[in-house]
């Protein structure tokens, strides 16, 4: 299903073409990457995902229309992913999540520092505070988090449960992607070669 044969030997252009393409559009001068290899390897591995997708459409689907499905999703998906990894990995936002994340698996292997730490937070809740009874539990967010590796315990101390709940709240900020840049790949891969990709993979 993932039989390159048709673009191998021109996926390292292809992909560092699209690359300094994307990096035109998305007008960020200071984005430097240490391997281009990698580069290879994401649009090795999208185009792998979207035969997996072809491969499961009506095996009546237009030829055409597959090929128009193929340039659309590698496109679309390569764009998000080098958003993600160059753009959103550079941002204040993804160093404090990575900071918070730190925090939380120091807490999850400190046992004494975690009690030390709810201690502190309970006194500073707790100081000039004249609520009666006021419970310094703090409940405890949910959201699908895979994407990030938050690890959610079922027995957590009050901190770190504010330090998963501000993980969580952070987490729908990174995945936002205000700036879609259209990769248009039948200027970097001929229509031909794509059908070639296509029918090669039996899809």
């Amino acid at each position: 299903m993932n039989n390159l044969t048709a673009i191998e030997s021109n996926l390292p252009a292809i992909a560092f073409n699209l690359f300094r393409y994307w990096l035109k559009k998305i007008e960020n001068e200071n984005i430097s990457i240490k391997d281009e290899r990698v580069l290879v390897e994401d649009l090795k591995m999208i185009i792998s995902r979207c035969h997996q997708k072809i491969a499961n459409l009506d095996k009546k689907v237009d030829i055409h229309w597959k090929i128009n499905y193929w340039i659309g999703f590698v496109g679309g998906n390569l764009s998000t992913k080098w958003y993600q990894d160059y753009v959103t990995k550079g941002s204040t936002m993804f160093k404090t999540f990575v900071g918070l994340k730190a925090i939380q698996i120091f807490m999850n292997n400190e046992e004494i520092e975690k009690i030390k730490l709810n201690h502190i937070y309970e006194t500073l809740l707790l100081k000039d505070n004249n609520l009666d009874g006021l419970d310094t539990n703090v409940e405890k967010l949910g959201l699908d988090t895979e994407s990030f590796e938050i690890t959610q315990e079922t027995t957590v101390g009050k901190v770190e449960n504010i330090i998963n709940n501000l993980l969580l709240q952070i987490v729908p900020e990174l995945l936002q992607h205000p700036t879609e840049i259209d990769l248009p790949l039948e200027n970097f891969i001929e229509k031909t070669i794509i059908q070639r990709l296509i029918t090669e993979n039996n899809l």
